[in-house]
């Protein structure tokens, strides 16, 4: 299942929503529960280029119609989505 316009806008809401810091994995899962949702820490994607950024996670669109995963800019082959976790800054 790709996620087409009507999720993106759904997610752009979402994202809208929740700039305050609340925990977007259950709220992606609640509109989208037939929808693969992980996660990771940023420093894990090696510099990837997320589709959408948050105050507290990257979102990345994933291609899963193959054996393997893969990161994809293309909302027509994403097939779930991954939030990589940014790292909080502590203050010295």
């Amino acid at each position: 299942m790709a996620l087409g316009t009507a999720a993106i806008a759904c997610i752009e809401d979402l994202l809208a929503s929740t700039e305050g810091g609340a925990d977007l994995g259950p709220l992606l899962k609640g509109a989208f529960p037939q929808m693969v949702i992980t996660s990771c820490d940023e420093e894990d994607l090696d510099g990837a280029r997320p589709f959408r950024n948050h105050p507290l996670v990257a979102i990345h669109l994933v291609d899963g119609s193959g054996h393997c995963w893969n990161l994809t800019e293309d909302t027509d082959k994403a097939t779930g989505i991954l939030l990589a976790r940014k790292r909080r800054k502590t203050p010295r």
